[in-house]
């Protein structure tokens, strides 16, 4: 082994960063550091889950293991709290936290494993922060929030993490950073919300017409839920560390939320005479980061109402890992899709009805500039999930390969909208800094996408099937290594592909929107283009302004 002192860091790069002294183990290490490193995805960063497969296969893992840590704990709240509620009950309630911890965890585990692999040849001096502490998390939207976010317990779970697997003869530095534990004592009392509606929350159903349709839903015909097709009893994943199984038997009982452990008669208490009816349609967007939604549609399950859960985005239907999101949403009694009615290997009532939001776009395409939208992902540091979304490395490259590659007049129009949260890189101020004339999209997207000339996505998620479905000139730019697509969906992307609509080369793409720019209308209403695009929406983004009555007549059927 040769023996260097660069240093392995696990936290925030310093303000002397240098490659040749210092690696980073994650790109978390660079939020909100970029100004001192801006091309910091050049650097040859550990990349675990490069391979989709193994990324799918991954998160297949994590849900196994989740619902063995499920299969513990259940039984365990049935008797703290005296009550005999079902697996499935709990299910609903517990498994959206115990999906994070088990992902989140896992990927920082395969992440130091395969730092490790690969530099076999190099010793390194380990920087690590390490204080311990109770973990107080109010909530479960309280602990995803601490995964994603440059948080004291996702410091220490890192940390953890590294500690248990480093070799021995890497030597430890430790450093303080100014980062303080969550208190749930700072939080305000928990107030609860005893409504209770067959239209759930986010429905995207405008108000005008709310009140019309849950009295529809209310004097439907009530029918019996269809079985649990939920599987238990797998036990832990052969794949999983056994060192990393005593980790999180620890981390599930020091990790729960407050509300999950404690408030559970609290919320018993007040939502035990809401008017559930056995055999009554629900329909709700999944609101699982709220858990007092989860305790109530879980009383409601229980009680026999018919949950049919609405989908709320895009990438269903097309992604091939998903997995989380069909452990939360599909095995409900329906799933109410955006026109797909199988996919891949889910066993789940798949059953189409047209989204309200992308209905309210159809016919209103109406361009009134020249600019060309380039539309990004979200780009956390640490994604607590391992789901569809790549590396971050190769995927924010293609972004400048794709601008370099416009012409200086081409330049001109294109403006960029990245996903705005607090706790993801900010891809504007990075791409300004090599662009500094870039445009920079700002406010609701969906106004804009109706007046912009051409909409181009270096990723497929919600916007293009917004795009599509509304029949919005649009170009997809994704490398499907990396943005890997399930079998159903395979042939109506490449339909796309054969019509020039989507690509997988950013230089490619940008010769094609030069060759359209000056008519980019007679291009898109071309009937090769326009083929591909109806029968990719039909399946992914059903567009139409008539989704009211698709509604009235479908919702009996369900």
């Amino acid at each position: 082994m040769k023996e260097h002192n660069r240093k392995l860091l696990t936290y925030s790069i310093p303000d002397d960063f240098d490659p040749a002294v210092h690696v980073a183990l994650g790109p978390w290490c660079f939020y909100k550091r970029e100004h001192v490193y801006p091309n910091w995805a050049e650097l040859p960063l550990c990349a675990p889950f490069a391979d989709p497969q193994h990324r799918a296969n991954r998160s297949n893992e994590a849900i196994q293991a989740a619902n063995a840590l499920l299969d513990e704990l259940w039984p365990e709240m049935n008797a703290r709290h005296g009550y005999s509620y079902s697996r499935q009950f709990w299910h609903i309630i517990l498994m959206n936290w115990l999906i994070h911890l088990v992902m989140s965890t896992w990927r920082v585990w395969d992440t130091v494993s395969s730092f490790i692999e690969d530099n076999r040849d190099e010793k390194f001096t380990v920087c690590i922060t390490k204080q311990d502490f109770e973990f107080k998390f109010e909530n479960t939207l309280d602990f995803m929030l601490s995964l994603f976010g440059d948080s004291l317990f996702r410091s220490w779970l890192i940390t953890e993490v590294t500690l248990r697997l480093i070799p021995n003869d890497w030597p430890i530095e430790y450093v303080e950073r100014n980062l303080t534990a969550p208190s749930h004592n700072s939080l305000p009392p928990m107030e609860l919300d005893q409504s209770w509606s067959p239209l759930g929350r986010d429905t995207g159903i405008p108000s005008r017409l709310r009140f019309l349709l849950e009295l529809y839903v209310r004097i439907l015909p009530r029918r019996r839920k269809q079985p649990d097709r939920h599987p238990s009893g797998m036990g832990f994943p052969q794949a999983m560390p056994s060192e990393m199984v005593c980790l999180l038997e620890e981390l599930r009982q020091r990790t729960i939320p407050r509300i999950l452990a404690h408030d559970i008669p609290k919320m018993q208490e007040a939502f035990k005479s809401l008017p559930f009816k056995a055999g009554r349609l629900r329909l709700t967007a999944p609101t699982y980061h709220s858990d007092q939604d989860n305790f109530k549609n879980a009383l409601a399950t229980e009680a026999g109402e018919r949950i049919v859960m609405l989908q709320h985005g895009g990438t269903y239907g097309w992604a091939r890992t998903i997995s989380m999101t069909g452990e939360l949403e599909f095995w409900h009694d329906t799933f109410a899709s955006w026109g797909f009615k199988t996919y891949d290997n889910y066993k789940a009532r798949f059953r189409p009805l047209p989204p309200p939001f992308i209905g309210r776009m159809c016919g209103r395409y109406a361009p009134q500039d020249d600019r060309m939208i380039l539309v990004g992902a979200s780009m956390y540091g640490l994604n607590a999930r391992i789901d569809n979304y790549p590396d971050l490395s190769p995927y924010r490259k293609r972004k400048r390969i794709f601008i370099d590659a416009l012409s200086p007049e081409l330049r001109s129009h294109l403006a960029y909208r990245g996903y705005e949260h607090h706790d993801t890189f900010d891809d504007g101020k990075y791409l300004r800094h090599f662009y500094p004339d870039l445009e920079l999209v700002q406010g609701e997207l969906r106004p804009q996408l109706l007046e912009a000339k051409l909409i181009v996505q270096d990723h497929h998620s919600t916007t293009l099937s917004m795009t599509l479905g509304a029949n919005i000139p649009t170009i997809g730019i994704w490398d499907e290594t990396a943005w890997p697509l399930g079998k159903d969906a395979k042939p109506f992307f490449d339909r796309l592909k054969a019509a020039k609509i989507t690509f997988d080369d950013p230089t490619e793409a940008a010769r094609h929107i030069e060759s359209i720019w000056p008519d980019v209308q007679g291009w898109w209403n071309s009937p090769e283009v326009q083929d591909a695009r109806k029968a990719w929406a039909r399946q992914y983004g059903w567009g139409t302004k008539w989704w009211p009555i698709h509604w009235l007549l479908r919702l009996p059927l369900l």
